[in-house]
């Protein structure tokens, strides 16, 4: 018995490994193109079974290996459906003789039985399973492998039939880690729904952090391509993060610029706008520290009642939870028009501004 214990126990974490392997990867792949291979665009190819073992020879960690054994097994799979379905179609149609039918199915109660007998004679293995397993997954949680943690916890799950509210919350947090909180959510409610405690302090966070704005200050310097001054700006910053995630947001930025010269068409006057811009950009957190910005931006002088658009991109680099930098290029596209003594006249701002500075949160 302890024999096929520790073996059961052993398989379930191999085939936790394995299931992840560049091989099954490959083969999923393979499986899917050689079904469809020579069909039409909108082919649909099944479910790809499990994956063998790799032969000798094939090496568990190749992908092309797995492809190429998937691309045979799945191109074999669609020849064999296609000759049954052709089998079939030559059968003589026979009509057959009518029969009354009072229900539309009809369970099997022997089938039924059967299972639930094997299920009760198993049930004492599959517990001893979940409680060995139980075990490793804790010291994974405590490690912080929350991947081995989800695993193994979903394996654990399927095979053993056995769940419990502590086993619901390793779940929830280990994939609120991965950054995956949607699901993160599903479990820590089912880990709720059993009384689990801690759960609750997780959704609390979650809910929190969902649209959560943080305010910093900003102050840097400005250079134009069109000209030889040194400008300087200041401002507020609104960082909103997009609904479950850490890495997706959008960032309004409301700065105030001694943006010049400028140079006013039709006349020889060359003169500094201070400008109030506005920008407006999604961003993608590409690591803890790194966040790539693209967006809109929008700059207004209200002295000449002018204003013009255009394109802002850049990088935001964390140094510490409070302190960052920050370089935006910003590519203006439209201008509006300004006045001078009451006429309407045509305003040129610069088409190419560079925006490098130091940004405080307050939150």
């Amino acid at each position: 018995m302890k024999k096929i214990l520790a073996t059961l126990i052993v398989l379930l974490i191999v085939n936790t490994g394995y299931a992840q392997s560049k091989y099954n990867e490959g083969f999923n792949n393979g499986y899917k193109n050689g079904y469809c291979q020579d069909q039409s665009i909108g082919c649909i190819p099944p479910i790809s079974p499990i994956a063998p073992i790799p032969k000798i020879g094939e090496n568990l960690d190749s992908y092309k290996d797995g492809y190429n054994r998937g691309f045979k097994m799945g191109l074999e799979a669609r020849i064999t459906k296609k000759e049954k379905e052709s089998s079939n179609s030559r059968k003589t149609y026979k009509t057959s003789k009518p029969e009354f039918i009072d229900y539309v199915s009809k369970p099997n109660f022997d089938l039924l039985l059967k299972i639930a007998q094997i299920e009760a004679e198993t049930e004492p293995l599959r517990r001893k399973v979940y409680k060995e397993v139980y075990k490793i997954i804790v010291d994974a949680f405590n490690n912080g492998d929350y991947n081995k943690v989800i695993k193994l916890g979903i394996n654990t799950i399927e095979f053993t039939k056995f769940y419990s509210d502590e086993l619901y919350y390793f779940l929830g947090v280990s994939y609120y880690m991965t950054e995956k909180k949607l699901i993160a959510e599903s479990y820590l409610r089912k880990a709720s729904n059993l009384g689990n405690f801690k759960s609750e302090i997780m959704l609390g966070i979650i809910k929190k952090e969902r649209g959560k704005i943080k305010i910093s200050l900003t102050a840097g310097y400005e250079k134009t391509f069109d000209s030889e001054e040194n400008n300087f700006y200041g401002g507020i910053i609104l960082d909103t993060p997009l609904a479950y995630s850490k890495k997706w947001g959008i960032l309004g930025e409301f700065l105030y610029s001694n943006n010049g010269p400028v140079i006013l068409s039709r006349t020889n006057l060359s003169e500094n706008l201070s400008s109030f811009y506005v920008n407006l950009s999604g961003y993608k957190k590409v690591s803890d520290k790194v966040k790539i910005l693209g967006g809109l931006y929008s700059s207004f002088n209200f002295e000449r009642e002018s204003t013009n658009f255009g394109f802002v991109t850049g990088l935001k680099l964390d140094i510490s939870n409070r302190i960052y930098i920050q370089g935006k290029f910003l590519k203006k596209f439209y201008e509006g028009y300004a006045f001078l003594d009451g006429n309407e006249i045509e305003i040129n701002y610069p088409n190419n501004t560079v925006q490098i500075g130091i940004g405080f949160n307050l939150n």
